[in-house]
């Protein structure tokens, strides 16, 4: 569905406006051939020739309120400028919208959906869609995010944030053999940047891991920064890891350890060039 319009729209109301009827005219187009969308997309062109594009997606079915609330909070932040922030979305317009498009990219056989006993079932799910969707609106998608499980070695590489709202696609297959893929359980916590660490054996002497991945000492002492030393009661590995080895300049080898500490601590360490990092915790 488009609208054509000769006068440049650069005001939220009017565009809300033309955004509600034209959700409407989509919404009665496809129940008029037994279909309801589940992923719309949303195009939007201005006089000057700038072009704002879109997708929403949603686990239930879009009814034309649903899509008439997604068009208006995405023009909302284009044309109010409050998505002029780092990159995530363009900044404020330089004229009017003069083209207003909308595409369900997704669409299914409407067959109806069964309530609840009371009423109930979707009304929690329905009010976080819209809360959250509302958060978009005004800061960017970018700005609400779920985490998407997927292949990798890391627990770093195996979560991809998503967009709330799109494909949760994730970014490897989970399938194919990861050599060096850490064993259960996952940490609960992984650290957006390691931290410095030094590990001791039970003599006070640092703990060197070979080019053959052979351990000077079992671990007995871990000092994290300029922390107080913590005692290692057990530990497991080393797990190698050598990536991107036909590339020199991208190329990281990494062993890591699993080590428990006295106070009920987990962590996981890694080992590159001859530094011991934290990773992440476990409890």
């Amino acid at each position: 569905m488009t609208a054509e319009h000769d006068d440049p729209i650069d005001r939220v109301d009017a565009a809300a406006f033309v955004a509600r009827a034209l959700a409407e005219q989509l919404h009665e187009r496809l129940a008029g051939h037994g279909l309801a969308c589940t992923r719309l997309g949303i195009e939007a062109v201005t006089e000057h020739g700038q072009e704002l594009h879109r997708v929403w997606r949603h686990d239930g079915l879009l009814t034309a309120v649903a899509i008439a609330d997604r068009v208006r909070w995405q023009l909302d932040g284009w044309l109010s400028g409050s998505n002029g922030r780092t990159g995530a979305r363009p900044a404020r317009p330089t004229a009017g919208i003069i083209r207003l498009r909308l595409i369900p990219d997704g669409v299914i056989a409407q067959a109806g959906l069964q309530a609840g006993l009371w009423g109930e079932t979707g009304e929690e799910r329905e009010r976080a869609h819209r809360a959250l969707s509302r958060v978009q609106g005004i800061l960017g998608p970018e700005a609400v995010v779920t985490a998407v499980l997927g292949g990798g070695r890391s627990p770093a590489d195996q979560v991809r944030l998503v967009p709330w709202g799109d494909e949760r696609l994730p970014a490897r297959p989970d399938a194919p053999p990861w050599p060096g893929r850490l064993p259960a359980p996952a940490p609960a916590v992984v650290l957006p940047s390691p931290l410095a660490a030094t590990v001791h054996d039970a003599a006070g002497e640092p703990v060197v891991i070979s080019a053959r991945l052979a351990v000077s000492a079992p671990p007995a002492r871990l000092v994290v920064g300029s922390g107080q030393p913590a005692e290692i009661v057990g530990w497991a590995g080393p797990w190698p890891v050598d990536e991107r080895w036909w590339a020199p300049a991208e190329a990281r080898r990494r062993a890591r350890f699993q080590v428990s500490l006295a106070d009920g601590a987990a962590l996981l360490l890694a080992v590159e060039a001859g530094q011991w990092l934290v990773e992440a915790i476990y409890d």
